[in-house]
């Protein structure tokens, strides 16, 4: 049995315009094969900064007081409630002559806003 294509040291020069065609499917190739490397190389560093990075949503154990502030609220007044959270605080007051005062202070002690609330 014979071979129907001989065996030659050296393949013989592709026509021109398969040469072209596939020095194209080369370069596309090599950058989409790129392209791909960077996101697997972003993926890869997106988990590793995940996986290294500290939760931050536990309490500290060492709480340190970084300012101090001094809240100004009416004579006579008696302290309902306070709600505080990492944007400020809120007071809600019973002033004297039976009305309810609600006051919005920033996490600077600053007054924000001031409601009155009256019976009628």
């Amino acid at each position: 049995m014979t071979n129907p294509i001989p065996k030659t040291d050296q393949d013989e020069p592709l026509d021109p315009a398969v040469e072209a065609i596939r020095v194209k499917l080369v370069r596309l190739l090599m950058v989409s094969g790129g392209i791909m490397m960077l996101g697997f190389m972003a993926v890869f560093l997106a988990v590793v900064y995940k996986w290294n990075r500290k939760p931050s949503t536990q309490p500290s154990a060492n709480l340190e007081i970084k300012a101090t502030s001094t809240l100004t609220i009416p004579k006579g007044a008696t302290l309902l409630s306070t709600t505080a959270n990492d944007k400020g605080l809120i007071l809600t007051l019973k002033l004297s002559n039976g009305s309810v005062l609600i006051q919005r202070h920033d996490s600077h002690g600053k007054l924000i806003t001031k409601f009155s609330v009256i019976e009628e």
